[in-house]
């Protein structure tokens, strides 16, 4: 019996150092090791691949894909074509986001079998059970695929409980190639303590992925992990990469109260977290954090979000002193604060304001929040429509033409293009206000 998986994440970006270590992949590949496959993760770039494909002719079960909607595509592309050449009949299976937002488009690809929507630990290793001939495909949830030339969706895997699955095997990994050195520490890595989240911003897919539902780590977990990363790798800091860390305030006090009874000497940075969730913590809060190693945290602010006023002047007014008062908060403590601001959303809804206007309203609270804490950066990003987020449709309305292949989505990214509501230039007046706050 064929017992060897392999799997693969790819970089946005080919010709830049990732900063990211593929632990959706660890996480998928707990179940298999533990019941006894050999699991090998491949190296970023799919020009190596064809090495690895050549190696696994006689042994590869499948080989997994986790994608998420942009420029990682163009890779999983390359590499499931060089995977279809070297072993024909070997399973292409792909999961993440895109394949769970676009499963059917993703299942009847050509060089695609398989995709996965929803969380992927339960049905990669049902999957496996079904390539080894003891289940049926149509009994396992989140299995999108072909069958007598048509596609059969079995539904979204639901979000369980995470900590019933194994610990991450980091030794899966050539680990020196994911641990870089940043304000965090000069040895840091990504880790996520959660997954999923229970709001709906407006601008977010976020909530169809997970199905609205949050599932975290326990506080326990979480500070052993964070010391074995330490005892094992030598890393000293954790850059946390949860879709919104701060949903539940005492997990996160006891996170931090463990590493300081534990005497971890780890730092971490960049929580996440929505404004209105991170106003509620108090002066004792953060300084437990401090003291625990919290270096920064970051807000992704959609000024549609959080505000009681509907006028612009009023919206930007309520957040800039809220923001502000952050800032002060976090900057006595000498905890960063990393504020992302969004613009540049469709016309109508509930404001319909210009691009003008938001940009304006943008640079008040990016001034606001730099005179009240010194440990505070900002930013401005244009809005970019994701697939079934809220908004989206209000942008199909406004002129947007989505891609309509699975090539095309592999070029829709941040920073890509401009939206047809948006004037001319307006990357560039983005770039310019970040450039006059950008932190020297």
């Amino acid at each position: 019996m064929k017992k060897t998986i392999l799997l693969y994440s790819p970089p946005p970006v080919l010709d830049k150092p990732s900063t990211r270590a593929p632990l959706a992949l660890l996480a998928i590949a707990g179940p298999l090791t533990k019941a006894g496959f050999t699991v090998r993760i491949l190296p970023r770039d799919p020009a190596e691949h064809a090495t690895f494909f050549a190696a696994h002719k006689e042994d590869a079960l499948c080989y997994g894909v986790s994608v998420m909607t942009g420029p990682q595509i163009k890779q999983a592309l390359n590499s499931s074509k060089l995977a279809k050449e070297a072993i024909p009949n070997l399973p292409v299976i792909w999961g993440g986001w895109h394949p769970t937002i676009f499963p059917e488009q993703v299942a009847v690809h050509d060089l695609i079998d398989i995709a996965v929507a929803g969380q992927g630990e339960d049905v990669l290793f049902e999957l496996v059970t079904c390539l080894s001939g003891k289940m049926s495909y149509k009994s396992v949830e989140g299995l999108v695929f072909k069958a007598d030339n048509r596609v059969v969706n079995n539904g979204v895997a639901r979000l369980k409980d995470i900590n019933r699955y194994p610990p991450l095997d980091y030794g899966l990994l050539d680990m020196e190639k994911y641990v870089f050195e940043d304000e965090i520490s000069p040895r840091t890595i990504n880790y996520v303590s959660s997954r999923g989240c229970p709001k709906a911003c407006p601008s977010c897919a976020q909530s169809l992925v997970s199905g609205g539902v949050w599932r975290a780590y326990t506080p326990s977990r979480m500070v052993e992990d964070a010391q074995k990363l330490k005892a094992g790798f030598e890393v000293d800091g954790l850059l946390m990469d949860d879709a919104n860390f701060f949903v539940d305030g005492d997990r996160a006090r006891e996170f931090a109260a463990g590493l300081i009874n534990r005497s971890a000497a780890i730092r971490w940075g960049m929580p996440t977290g929505r404004l209105e969730d991170v106003l509620r913590f108090d002066d004792g809060f953060w300084d437990i954090m401090r003291i625990s190693g919290l270096t920064s945290i970051f807000i992704g602010l959609e000024p549609r979000c959080g505000a009681i006023s509907r006028s612009p002047a009023g919206v930007y007014g309520e957040l800039g002193e809220y923001t502000a008062g952050l800032a002060a908060m976090l900057a006595k403590h000498d905890i960063g604060l990393k504020l992302s601001i969004l613009v540049g959303f469709p016309p109508g809804g509930a404001y319909g304001w210009s691009f003008d206007v938001e940009l304006t309203g943008a640079g008040q609270l990016m001034e606001a929040c730099r005179a009240a804490g010194s440990t505070t950066e900002t930013t401005v990003s244009l809005y970019l429509p994701f697939p079934h987020a809220p908004l989206y449709d209000l942008a199909m309305k406004a002129g947007l033409s989505p891609p309509t292949t699975l090539e095309e989505w592999g070029e829709w990214e941040p920073g890509s293009r401009e939206m047809p509501w948006v004037p001319r230039g307006a990357s560039d007046e983005v770039e310019r206000i970040n450039a006059r706050y950008r932190k020297t």
